[in-house]
């Protein structure tokens, strides 16, 4: 919480109870609002609460149906949490460092495909349900990630890990070209899970 120094004015270490409140009313309302719209598709379609937040392996009877997609969520949100905190760390202590926009950036586009890959969104919803094509989609996604690469090339290529963020970069592309070719080929949604 926030503490008084010697002097009676107020520490800015931690986000006190007023960042909590503020976090709170933020939070809630967003939950609010990306739960509704769910849980209202959900009963249009004759699902109950239960059916839509249980854990899907259960909805399933096995406990290792989509061991793989969870633990690929997991990594995507871990990535996601580690640039917000570094992003946040970053304005707290130097406003004008040079990697706080890009790990905003990083923060943003982790966090939207995290969110594409654990509701299915660019081959489920958007595709199935809402009948966009899915190359369609795939263009649009294309946008903010070629901006993210053209934006921050620098921050990405001029270090000494930049091998690592190639090989990540493959394997995205990868995974991209199977959801294309997935219809066709239908085994190669394995292969994409690893």
């Amino acid at each position: 919480g926030l503490m008084g120094s010697s002097d009676g004015t107020r520490s800015t270490r931690g986000p006190g109870t007023e960042g909590v409140k503020a976090l709170l009313l933020v939070l809630y309302p967003l939950l609010a609002v990306l739960v509704a719209p769910i849980a209202l598709a959900g009963a249009n379609q004759g699902l109950n609460g239960f059916q839509l937040f249980n854990d899907p392996a259960g909805e399933l009877g096995t406990p290792l149906r989509g061991v793989f997609s969870y633990f690929a969520t997991l990594m995507w949100a871990a990535a996601t949490t580690c640039c917000v905190i570094a992003w946040i760390f970053l304005t707290r202590t130097s406003r004008s460092h040079p990697l706080r926009t890009w790990f905003l950036a990083s923060a943003v586009l982790s966090g939207a495909l995290t969110i594409d890959d654990t509701f299915a969104i660019h081959d489920q919803v958007l595709s199935v349900n809402m009948g966009i094509s899915e190359r369609l989609v795939f263009l649009i996604y294309s946008i903010p990630v070629i901006w993210y690469l053209v934006r921050f090339r620098r921050e990405l290529l001029d270090r000494q890990d930049s091998a690592l963020f190639m090989v990540s970069l493959l394997f995205l592309g990868s995974s991209l070209a199977i959801d294309v070719i997935h219809r066709t080929f239908p085994f190669v949604t394995s292969i994409e899970d690893l």
